[in-house]
């Protein structure tokens, strides 16, 4: 019984897929694009991490040898830059895994 109620929505579903077709076809170069630009930004944020985390070592070693004013400077700075980052991984796009 299910079939003869679902019968009009397959129909209209059969109707559209080939628009459906031509239009995925038409933008695959978008979503190759796409895909291509979000490798790329994942690993550049890859790098900025890595250019952080050198950061934080290097700031940690002037810290430790540094008079107090800046040492409370140095710690700001370093939890601005820690922020910075934390943000922009919140705000770039998840990774795209390949489905190919």
């Amino acid at each position: 019984m299910s079939f003869y109620r679902n019968a009009p929505k397959l129909t209209k579903t059969l109707q559209n897929s080939p628009k459906l077709i031509t239009e995925t076809h038409r933008n695959s170069p978008k979503l190759i694009k796409t895909l291509q630009n979000s490798s790329k930004l994942t690993t550049e944020l890859s790098k900025t991490h890595q250019n952080s985390q050198k950061l934080t070592t290097e700031t940690s070693k002037i810290h430790r040898n540094s008079p107090p004013k800046l040492s409370q400077t140095l710690q700001n700075s370093t939890k601005n830059i820690s922020q910075k980052f934390t943000e922009t991984l919140q705000n770039s796009p998840p990774k795209l895994n390949k489905t190919h």
